[in-house]
């Protein structure tokens, strides 16, 4: 899963729907609305993505979502007729800049890792690489919990615990939140890491042979003792 960051600059396009939009994502846990996407070639439905709000003071990340749609060309929304590529983002995370605090830009750029990443892009939907994406998930994490923003990955909103995002007619992906949340993956990894290494100090045995263990376990399928297995 990649990590995009999508941009607005209220000076350009004004979201007369914004709080609206944050009343219907409040309703059913998120609300979709398309985005201009430059990197159009590689962005995929699943993707992460940030929006950040930029132009006028405050400056920072409003919103996080996931893209549910491949890329599709439609006219320019500044009806210059040009035309160019959007996705669709299911939008999770809404936050009014004129009302609340935001993740604010000057943290992103004195950010000891996230300082070397361009907050300023001339484009909207540009990749955030992997140096900076779980760096970038964990203070948004940490910000909105600050904010007693209801954003624990562990626990799912019952309206949108489960997406299923559609490419074209015949591709249908579906998706939990947790599989999808990377903050939550990488918590969940480093809490299997510990298990293995304590299973390892208990059993005493070396990590090469619990893992042969473990695969020929899997192979075989069979739900016999593991001493019939080594």
């Amino acid at each position: 899963m990649n990590t995009f960051l999508f941009s607005w600059n209220p000076t350009k396009w004004n979201w007369k729907t914004l709080e609206e939009d944050i009343n219907t994502l409040k309703n059913t846990g998120y609300f979709t609305e398309r985005w201009s996407v430059a990197s159009h070639r590689k962005i995929k439905i699943g993707d992460r993505g940030f929006l950040i709000k930029l132009g006028e003071f405050p400056k920072g990340i409003i919103a996080s979502g996931y893209v549910s749609s491949i890329p599709f060309q439609a006219p320019h929304w500044d009806n210059s007729g040009r035309t160019i590529y959007y996705v669709n983002i299911d939008i999770e995370i809404l936050l009014n800049p004129n009302k609340e605090p935001i993740l604010d830009l000057s943290t992103l750029e004195n950010d000891i890792i996230l300082s070397k990443n361009n907050w300023i892009p001339q484009s909207s939907g540009i990749e955030i690489y992997d140096d900076f994406k779980d760096r970038l998930e964990t203070i948004w994490f940490d910000f909105l919990t600050q904010q007693n923003n209801n954003v624990n990955p562990f626990t799912n909103n019952s309206s949108s615990a489960t997406n299923s995002y559609s490419e074209g007619t015949s591709n249908q992906v579906q998706v939990t939140k947790y599989e999808i949340n990377p903050y939550a993956r990488k918590n969940v990894s480093n809490i299997m890491a510990t298990l293995v290494k304590s299973v390892i100090s208990i059993l005493k045995i070396p990590m090469v042979q619990l893992a042969r263990i473990i695969f020929m376990y899997i192979t075989l399928n069979k739900y016999q003792p593991l001493d019939k297995i080594t």
